[in-house]
C-alpha cells in the first residue's frame, strides 16, 4: 500500500512540475471527482461573474466533453457497482471455488465492471449518431455528464447504508 501511494505521489509531483496546475485538474483521481461532483451544487455564475441560484443540472450541463472524461465515469459507475456486487453469495461462491488469488480474482473483475460500464455507455451513446450535428465519436464524452447524478444517487446510498450498518 505505500509503494502504491509513494507511485502516486510521485506521478502526480512529476506532472505537476512539468504540466503546472493543469495536470490536477486533469490527472488527479481526487480533483477530477470532486471538480465533477461539485458541478451538481445549486450556486453558479453568470457569465458577468454575479453568484446566482439555480438548478444543479444547469451547471452539470456547463461540464466541457474533456477527454478522459467518460472513463472517468465509468470508473466511478464500475467500481462502485462492484463494490456492491463483491459481498453477494454468487461472487463468494466463484471466488473460493477458483484457486486464482483473490486479490487477482477480484481486481480482473472491477476491471470488468469498469470496461463493461465504458463499453456499454459508448454503445449506447453512439446509438444516437445521427440526432442533430454533432460528432458521431464526441457523443460518449458530450453524454457522460448525464449520469453524474444517477451516479452520485448510487453513490451516497451505497456508502451510507455501509456506515449505518457499520457504525450500529
Amino acid at each position: 500500500m505505500r509503494l502504491w501511494f509513494a507511485v502516486v505521489a510521485s506521478v502526480l509531483l512529476v506532472g505537476a512540475a512539468v504540466f503546472g496546475d493543469t495536470f490536477f485538474e486533469r490527472a488527479d483521481p481526487f480533483e477530477v471527482y470532486s471538480s465533477l461532483v461539485a458541478r451538481l451544487s445549486p450556486f453558479g455564475r453568470r457569465t458577468d461573474g454575479t453568484l446566482v441560484v439555480r438548478n444543479p443540472l444547469e451547471n452539470l450541463d456547463g461540464q466541457p466533453a474533456v477527454p478522459g472524461l467518460m472513463g472517468v465515469v465509468a470508473v466511478l459507475f464500475g467500481s462502485t457497482a462492484f463494490d456492491s456486487f463483491k459481498d453477494s453469495s454468487r461472487w463468494l461462491n466463484f471466488s473460493q471455488q477458483h484457486s486464482v488469488h483473490p486479490m487477482l480474482l477480484n481486481t480482473a473483475a472491477l476491471l470488468g465492471f469498469c470496461l463493461a460500464v465504458l463499453v456499454t455507455f459508448t454503445i449506447a451513446a453512439l446509438a444516437t449518431a445521427g440526432i442533430g450535428h454533432l460528432e458521431r465519436r464526441r457523443l460518449p464524452a458530450l453524454m457522460a455528464h448525464s449520469v453524474v447524478p444517477i451516479l452520485v444517487g448510487y453513490v451516497v446510498a451505497h456508502y451510507l447504508s455501509y456506515f449505518v450498518v457499520v457504525s450500529a
